[in-house]
């Protein structure tokens, strides 16, 4: 991918002169103990806290602990997981965890909430909706493919009279206990429409489509068939919210057979929605939050009522 996120580090602390921990499993009421010694040099703890306090938090310390008068501690390798929604210093976290058990190196992910419409990390999240072309590399791919599509269709584009209420940029969103947000992994996947092209970013940057045709079937339904070299393929966009013009563009590729539904935000409305955003050492994924499935058949139907 050629989209890299900027992170900020987060400083991990150590647990310094512990010589005893405990151990409790999720909905038991017993302990265990551990006492080190001046033969017993490693201290393992293990903790887990009940899934009524959070979903799910594993913590695992081994310290090597130096017999001394002082107990220093010599050398400490963590491991910390835990899963919210919960809160730390007015943040919502969705996930957090650290490492430093691979090359002795700070590993950690932040999965978080932000409210705060100045942030740097929103400010960057809205920043994916400016333009399709983020970089030098994005405009060499695009004009490239732009040249081919050209090359395969060499009659003038069709230009279409696009209503000035229709937004011309869709930011992706998800949900998340029942309520939308902004994604900073799926904000770089923002649509763009021209009154000529269709242009989709995917991993590998900027995808222009030819507008072949399009339909205003109401002020909240768009009908858009599309082409790519050879490739057709349908666009069906139906604002379900109009006043945080909200909506679901269908997609029908006719190359692959594939439909699929993905949910969008206008990105003039985009800051009536807080962003999910990543912090992390390393390429963050997905995975360890419980997004929403998403139930479009029932969105479709409130739409018919």
């Amino acid at each position: 991918m050629k989209h890299t996120f900027i992170f900020i580090g987060l400083t991990v602390g150590l647990l310094f002169g512990m010589m005893s921990c405990t151990s409790k499993s999720p909905g038991s009421n017993t302990q265990t103990v551990a006492m080190a010694d001046n033969n017993n040099t490693n201290v393992e703890i293990t903790e887990v806290i009940p899934t009524q306090s959070v979903d799910t938090v594993e913590a695992t310390l081994t310290d090597s602990i130096v017999s001394t008068p002082t107990n220093s501690l010599k050398k400490s390798i963590y491991r910390y997981a835990k899963k919210g929604p919960f809160v730390e210093n007015d943040t919502t976290f969705l996930y957090r965890s650290a490492t430093n058990a691979y090359n002795g190196c700070p590993e950690y992910e932040d999965i978080y909430i932000e409210r705060d419409r100045q942030s740097k990390s929103y400010q960057q999240v809205l920043n994916y909706a400016s333009t399709y072309l983020s970089d030098h590399s994005d405009v060499e791919d695009f004009d490239y493919q732009l040249k081919y599509l050209r090359e395969k269709h060499p009659q003038a584009f069709p230009k279409h009279t696009l209503s000035d209420d229709f937004p011309k940029t869709w930011i992706p969103i998800c949900s998340f206990q029942n309520t939308y947000y902004m994604n900073e992994l799926y904000a770089y996947y923002t649509s763009f429409f021209t009154d000529s092209l269709y242009i989709k970013r995917d991993m590998d940057g900027p995808v222009p489509y030819i507008i072949q045709s399009f339909k205003r079937v109401s002020p909240t339904h768009y009908l858009f068939d599309l082409i790519r070299y050879d490739n057709r393929c349908h666009l069906d966009l139906q604002i379900i919210d109009a006043e945080r013009k909200i909506a679901i563009i269908t997609t029908d590729d006719q190359e692959s057979g594939r439909k699929w539904h993905t949910l969008y935000i206008a990105k003039d409305t985009a800051p009536l929605l807080d962003a999910i955003c990543w912090n992390s050492t390393d390429m963050p994924e997905d995975t360890n939050v419980d997004f929403d499935e998403i139930d479009f058949d029932s969105l479709f139907k409130q739409q018919e009522q």
